[in-house]
């Protein structure tokens, strides 16, 4: 009776992990606590000699110095007193190396269940490798972006110097405007220092919205978001994982900890292969994932380039009446050089107000991004080590077990998950990119921004849509894939695993792909990505005809103007 009633319980627990409602954890863990219980009242009376089950990994661990067997037993206890970072004694180092391999089919729940890790220890064990990678991902993060910073920096301050070529400009045109040599000299100089000046106020600018982004970075950056969401998960759902985590969880979490720049999910799903020798699937799938945390990664970038290159487009016709400033003054076309520093000033400050104002945007949807992300990211990777789990339990338990049906399943989660996060990201970038447009022309071009009624009213109502659509359908469609593997589940004698781990992904991809259609997400983006605004007119001073200079002739003979 106590193995049929372990094997009940594991199946419920580990079989339904992907139905587990994430959106409400504390019914879904009085879901699962009466039928573990159930199984341990038969195996409890003995808690003390936990160490007992513990000799089952000892065989591949036992060419290594250290004692595994205690040690691995010891999990929670050793690793809350000791310092984990220090030497061998270290349990989640000794269990580095513990990943057996299993013959697909060959698994048993009932025992699985026996030797189980009790749920205290998986999540103390939990507890020591989140701190360890978070701080050090935060670090790596940092350093990253310091180091991309100081390039741009430095970029700009190079770009700055070239306005020095414009010392030149006597050399250039000193035979087109015969005579002007030391108007041209002194007009050069006056146009070469306004174009460092206007350039590395540009790279001010620059330099500040990279130090509001740093300190809203924690709460919006991906990689990090999603590696918390991996140890929340874990975390949440001891219950469901600690039936292996002596085989994998524990080995994955001390390598993890040990150090690695990998995302936890990636190297979980990686290590998969190693505890099944036929599940190749495992590794394209965290191949992918890798793909997918290197797109994760570019996304700071990307939308700091895209607010570079409006910002460039913007000053382009300022910095271009700097640069032929000399060429028109010697030519007699404009009267005063202080019109031109004095439009090209005027330009940069609107620029600078523009800026801010997008700025101020920014500030407020990093905030409106932090809670959506924080929100959907934990739940999605959450779903993933849950059909994970499903299909390392389907490649143990089923001698049938099929590795293209795994990868097909766990390709449609990730791809459930870069649908979700391609929403939020795009429908911020997007609208911050058109946002700068229209402050742009309005600070430098006097448009008024009643004028564009149509993007305030429908741009704003589809960037809260894309950004809230993904978690209200997280949360609502996970409810939709705990009813289907409850059928597909049973009474737990004939699991359907295809079903379960094709129609699960099926569900959250399609039906995600059919509501943000239906909520006119798409359209949303559509607009926000292709809404006009007319750009602001550049500066252009007056013409001025200067005395000292005689007009070229006309090509042709006058010709006379009708009305």
């Amino acid at each position: 009776m106590r193995r049929v009633a372990a094997l009940r319980a594991t199946t419920i627990t580990l079989g339904l992990g992907l139905g587990l409602v994430l959106s409400a954890p504390g019914r879904a863990l009085a879901q699962d606590e009466p039928a573990i219980d159930e199984a341990p009242s038969a195996i409890e009376p003995d808690p003390a000699p936990d160490p007992a089950p513990a000799p089952a990994p000892a065989p591949p661990a036992a060419p290594t110095p250290t004692p595994t067997p205690d040690e691995d037993t010891g999990v929670g206890e050793a690793q809350v007193q000791a310092e984990p970072t220090e030497g061998p004694g270290d349990p989640t180092a000794a269990a580095t190396d513990q990943i057996t391999a299993v013959e697909p089919g060959a698994a048993d729940l009932a025992t699985m269940m026996e030797t189980a890790m009790s749920r205290e220890e998986f999540r103390q064990l939990v507890e020591l490798a989140r701190r360890k990678v978070l701080a050090r991902l935060e670090a790596r993060m940092a350093a990253k972006q310091a180091a991309r910073m100081a390039t741009i920096s430095t970029w700009i301050t190079r770009i700055s110097l070239l306005g020095l070529l414009l010392l030149a400009t006597p050399l250039v045109l000193r035979r087109r405007y015969p005579g002007q040599g030391a108007r041209l000299l002194k007009f050069s100089a006056l146009a070469a220092l306004t174009f460092v000046v206007t350039v590395n106020l540009f790279g001010a600018v620059v330099v500040g919205m990279r130090e509001v982004q740093g300190a809203l970075g924690r709460q919006t950056n991906p990689q990090l978001r999603v590696a918390e969401g991996f140890f929340a998960a874990l975390h949440r759902n001891a219950d469901q994982y600690r039936p292996m985590a002596h085989q994998l969880f524990a080995p994955t979490l001390a390598g993890l900890e040990q150090g690695g720049d990998a995302q936890p999910a990636a190297v979980l799903i990686e290590n998969g292969t190693r505890l099944l020798r036929d599940a190749r699937a495992f590794t394209a799938i965290a191949t992918v994932f890798k793909k997918v945390d290197v797109a994760f990664a570019l996304i700071p970038i990307v939308l700091l380039g895209v607010t570079l290159v409006l910002f460039v487009l913007a000053i382009k016709p300022t910095l271009i009446e700097i640069i032929t400033m000399p060429a028109r003054m010697a030519a007699g076309t404009q009267g005063s050089a202080l019109a031109t520093i004095r439009l090209a000033l005027r330009r940069l400050g609107g620029e600078v107000v523009a800026t801010g104002g997008t700025l101020l945007a920014l500030v407020g949807l990093t905030v409106l991004s932090a809670l959506a992300l924080g929100q959907l990211l934990p739940l999605a990777v959450d779903s993933l080590i849950q059909f994970f789990g499903t299909a390392v339990l389907y490649l143990q338990v089923e001698p049938a077990a099929s590795s293209g049906v795994v990868f097909v399943s766990l390709l449609g989660v990730v791809l459930f998950l870069v649908l979700n996060l391609a929403a939020i990201v795009l429908s911020g970038a997007f609208f911050l990119g058109k946002l700068q447009k229209i402050l742009q022309a309005r600070c430098n071009g006097g448009v008024a921004l009643s004028s564009h009624a149509r993007f305030w009213r429908w741009g704003v109502a589809s960037l809260l849509v894309a950004q809230l659509v993904p978690v209200v359908f997280m949360v609502a469609g996970w409810k939709v894939v705990d009813w289907f593997a409850t059928r597909m589940i049973g009474d737990g004698s004939a699991i359907r695993w295809k079903s379960i781990l094709v129609g699960g992904p099926a569900i959250l991809v399609l039906g995600f792909v059919l509501v943000f259609w239906a909520a006119r997400g798409l359209a949303g983006l559509t607009l926000l990505a292709r809404y006009k605004v007319a750009p602001a007119p550049g500066p252009t001073p007056a013409p001025r005809a200067h005395p000292l200079v005689r007009p070229e002739p006309a090509a042709g003979p006058p010709q006379s103007i009708r009305g």
